[in-house]
């Protein structure tokens, strides 16, 4: 079995980003840090939205560029596992569906951030019959915990 991951955080800190095993084919915030966006604190009102609107840009960018290395890779692929946070990672549900991914491989991780209209997205893009996974805001857990089982047994809990 083989399988992809992608979050726009970290998922396994300890590896590069490419094959891992020759089954697990991982992409994940390469900036070095656990979080591939900012992470809004304390601030004024303008503070927080001028931060938020920067991790939004910088998490649709993050995702463009995973669609893109993944493209390709897709009819090998028997799983997709795609976590979708919040601050614009919605928009990965949009191009699985624009890369063609067949619904069978598909697996979304959310974090409860937004969950419903995650949902509404995942069910108006074709992937409506796909394994949902929820997580913890972040996913890092989650997605550590998947993979490292994944590597470990070559089966996929989900």
């Amino acid at each position: 079995m083989k399988i992809a991951m992608l979050s726009y955080n970290s998922i396994l800190s300890a590896k590069r980003n490419g094959w891992v095993d020759d089954a697990l084919f991982m992409i994940q915030s390469d900036n070095g840090k656990a979080y591939g966006a900012p992470q809004i604190g304390i601030g004024t009102r303008a503070e927080l939205s001028e931060l938020r609107a920067e991790g939004i840009g910088q998490v649709q960018g993050a995702v463009i560029g995973h669609w893109d290395q993944l493209a390709d890779l897709l009819p090998e692929l028997d799983k997709v596992v795609i976590y979708v946070g919040d601050s614009g990672s919605e928009h990965t549900i949009r191009y699985a569906a624009e890369c063609k991914l067949d619904a069978e491989k598909a697996v979304f991780v959310l974090c409860y951030c937004n969950e419903h209209n995650k949902r509404r997205l995942i069910e108006k893009n074709g992937f409506g019959k796909s394994p949902v996974i929820m997580c913890e805001c972040g996913g890092r857990s989650t997605m550590a915990q998947l993979a490292n089982t994944f590597l470990e047994t070559g089966q996929l809990a989900a």
